[in-house]
């Protein structure tokens, strides 16, 4: 009690009450002069940090000195009847009055006050003076062209990551989910190009300046903005820039209070006012589905947002993104979009992962809940297009449904990615390389489509243009480990370059199971009879399912059968056909699973199961893409049988797919020893290399 009083007596308590009071002022007058005149986000930080640090001084000080009409004194040296401390705390009430009235009216002009375009900021101001000197009867003056780079679409438009202003980092999660559902509604609008959020993230605290990003990215305008969560508030700052002249088209500053309609609100007007900003006009559809909220739950949106940023790597990714999507379904149980994304992120784990009807029927249960809440969602057709796809190979219908998806957000790049290889498994190769190419544009960052589209030409031995997109990959990305696979396969099938392939195998073979394999078979090329072994025991990314079958068991048996070691060779085999058989009981018959069996059973002199196996994987074949090389594992069972009159005759098939085997990977072929030495052999191998096609039923 005695303390008190005298923290009472020294006015210690007052002191405390103004300084947090005008603290509060500052901090948000701060707020607004920063994001007013752009300053960096490190400018907020630290005046916070000297705020903070003053508190605790001015403490100490109105502790240990008072003021009297001779100065500030030692508070031990002034007599107690001397004390003038309780003039001073008059004048501290009235600052804390004075400062009280400030922040009440600072918080009733921040709830009535109008925001969106009913605000002027600086960046208006100075848009209007720009405009003064334009002239208007001048189409070459206005503020959208672009004569350095007509080629670009006036309404482009990249989002950088949004800033996080907030003291927490953890808040950071919060400003991307705001850029990506500002980036979700920006791309249900046609009129415009909207880069993906893959390609802007690479720029979050970058110094790269506007015109050269812009030009990266192959568009016209950026947005920039930054988000503070503060207690029950929230304020976001966005601005339009157009990067050729530097000109900001449009800025805003918008507070609220936090709660979800708040955010998406900001969102929608944030989404209308670019629109405006850049003349695109909207139609009732788009500005329905621009509308259109994703969730009334705040913590379900965070959830799903987190869900969205892990992206799609592999299996434990797919795992902790159902986990996440589970998460933000608990919260609320209408969330259509986040339904969707799970049953995507269930079908990736099926087609990458273990393949069991249990996830194709979660998936599909998850489609139906989505539906049922909102039957015309982006969201809701790509992962119908997903299940088709990954989980029937109903190319068709997956066709059917991205088109939907496009049509009412015709910027998602993730659907223009699907289209693509839904397209090429068609075998509308053509279609396929332009739709994978819109998704290049759209994600101009992001080398994956660029890949896609290597790998199909390297297929149709088109080869000098699969290595023009070996080079705009590693344009964008020098180090980039993932082309090695690519530039393996070129080395491989154009030159005969066993040793070359086999280096850029190796060199990602411990991260992706194409590299794996496909090191595994160059070996096997070479002759490396002992490294290809003891490869296949070793490796730990051989897939035992999903796009293509491979374990070390089967590897390791067919690797001992092509050294003649059959006796070491069939324990190995047989434990790859006992698999084999089980998982064909949980997935039915899956075509990857049938052609393995047909040439584990070969490997074994099992003619009559590798017969029954082979056919079946001919009959259930409908995909154009993956025909040839599941026509080439008959192919090769059939010789490892040394049945060589059908594996001859199957040969000719290959004359009837644009994509194909070259001469040099039937040469090198292991696999094809027993054929070598047929003269129709060569004369096939020739034929088939050169890229002449026939029309034949045959073909998917």
């Amino acid at each position: 009690m005695k303390l008190f009083n005298e923290l009472k007596r020294r006015n210690v308590i007052r002191v405390a009450t103004a300084y947090l009071i005008v603290g509060w002022l500052l901090v948000q007058v701060l707020g607004l002069a920063t994001d007013s005149f752009e300053a960096p986000n490190w400018v907020m930080k630290l005046a916070i940090t000297l705020i903070v640090i003053g508190f605790f001084i001015s403490l100490v000080i109105s502790w240990a000195y008072e003021l009297t009409p001779e100065g500030i004194k030692r508070d031990k040296d002034v007599n107690r009847d001397d004390s003038i401390t309780h003039h001073t705390a008059k004048k501290l009430d009235i600052i804390t009055i004075v400062a009280l009235i400030a922040v009440g009216s600072l918080v009733i002009w921040q709830q009535f006050s109008p925001t969106g375009n009913d605000v002027t900021t600086i960046n208006e101001v100075q848009n209007i003076t720009n405009a003064a000197f334009v002239d208007q009867s001048d189409p070459s003056s206005t503020k959208m062209d672009n004569p350095i780079n007509p080629e670009i679409n006036n309404k482009s438009i990249a989002v950088l990551p949004f800033i996080n202003r907030s003291s927490s980092e953890d808040d950071q999660f919060f400003a991307d989910g705001i850029q990506d559902d500002l980036l979700t509604k920006l791309s249900k609008i046609h009129e415009m190009k909207v880069i993906s959020r893959t390609s802007v993230m690479e720029y979050r605290d970058t110094t790269k300046k506007i015109p050269d990003i812009a030009k990266e990215l192959g568009v016209a305008n950026i947005l920039e903005g930054g988000v503070q969560r503060a207690g029950s508030h929230i304020r976001v700052n966005a601005q339009l820039i157009h990067a050729e002249t530097d000109e900001h088209l449009w800025a805003e500053t918008y507070d609220r209070e936090l709660n979800v309609d708040n955010v998406f609100a900001i969102q929608t007007e944030i989404t209308v006012a670019i629109a405006n900003a850049l003349e695109a006009t909207l139609t009732t559809d788009e500005k329905n589905q621009i509308n259109k909220p994703l969730t009334d739950n705040l913590m379900a949106w965070e959830a799903y947002n987190k869900g969205l940023a892990l992206g799609s790597s592999n299996v434990e990714t797919f795992k902790a993104q159902i986990r996440l999507f589970n998460s933000a379904i608990d919260l609320d149980p209408n969330f259509s979009a986040a339904y969707a994304q799970r049953s995507i992120a269930e079908m990736a784990l099926y087609w990458w992962g273990e393949n069991t009807d249990e996830q194709k029927q979660r998936a599909w249960l998850s489609i139906e809940k989505s539906r049922a809440i909102d039957d015309n969602s982006a969201h809701l057709f790509a992962a119908e297009a997903y299940y088709y796809y990954w989980g029937f190979r109903a190319y068709s219908k997956a066709l059917d449904s991205v088109n939907k998806a496009l049509a009412i957000a015709p910027n998602l790049v993730d659907a223009f990615d699907v289209k693509g290889y839904i397209l090429r498994r068609m075998g509308r190769f053509e279609e396929s390389i332009q739709a994978t190419d819109i998704a290049t544009s759209l994600n101009p960052r992001s080398t994956y489509a660029l890949l896609e589209n290597a790998e199909t030409l390297v297929n149709m031995l088109r080869f000098d243009e699969a290595e023009e997109y070996i080079q705009r990959i590693e344009k964008i990305k020098p180090n980039n480990i993932d082309v090695t696979i690519i530039k393996g396969l070129l080395l491989y099938s154009r030159d005969g370059d066993i040793e070359g392939a086999l280096k850029q195998y190796l060199r990602n073979s411990e991260f992706a199971t194409g590299s794996a394999i496909n090191a595994w078979w160059s070996l096997l090329a070479g002759g490396q009879m002992e490294q290809a072994i003891e490869f296949a025991k070793t490796s730990k990314n051989f897939a035992s399912a999903g796009f293509n079958y491979s374990s070390n068991d089967h590897m390791t048996g067919l690797s001992y059968f092509l050294n003649g070691e059959t006796a070491k060779a069939n324990p190995y085999l047989l434990d790859s056909v006992k698999k084999l058989e089980m998982k064909l009981i949980d997935s039915g018959d899956d075509k990857n699973l049938l052609a393995a069996l047909c040439q584990a059973y070969a490997a074994l002199g099992d003619k009559n199961n590798a017969d029954v196996n082979c056919r079946k994987v001919l009959k259930l074949n409908n995909d154009a893409y993956d025909y040839p090389w599941d026509l080439l594992k008959v192919i090769e069972s059939y010789a490892m049988l040394n049945e060589k009159s059908k594996a001859l005759d199957l040969l000719h098939r290959l004359l009837e797919s644009k994509v194909r085997p070259s001469e040099n990977e039937l040469k090198l072929n292991p696999f094809l020893k027993k054929l070598h030495a047929e003269p129709e052999f060569d004369v096939l191998a020739k034929r088939i290399g050169s890229g002449e096609l026939i029309i034949d039923s045959h073909t998917p």
